[in-house]
């Protein structure tokens, strides 16, 4: 009989597993840990450090490159609606 009334203290106690604190049976909150403190511009330049920037010359040819396609793409894409809207004229009899 002695065993019950420990199960039932044990239900009521606090029990901590991780970040989560069970308080009754169905009850949990979550535990707020105090994480260390950096300074804003700190913690920005420890990022801006972590960056691996393209080297320049690089950087020249995949811009080049870039441009050069997106002139090709409004070619293309020019030419295809001149084709199509010519040919609608010619089905419509325009």
């Amino acid at each position: 009989m002695s065993a019950l009334p420990q199960a039932y203290s044990a239900q009521r106690d606090e029990v901590i597993f991780g970040k989560v604190q069970v308080t009754k049976m169905a009850e949990t909150k979550e535990v707020k840990t105090k994480a260390k403190k950096t300074s804003f511009w700190k913690g920005i330049r420890q990022e801006w450090d972590k960056i691996i920037w393209t080297p320049t010359k690089d950087l020249g040819k995949q811009t080049a490159l870039v441009v050069v396609v997106s002139i090709l793409m409004g070619i293309i894409i020019t030419v295809a609606d001149s084709a199509s809207l010519r040919l609608i004229e010619q089905i419509l009899g325009i």
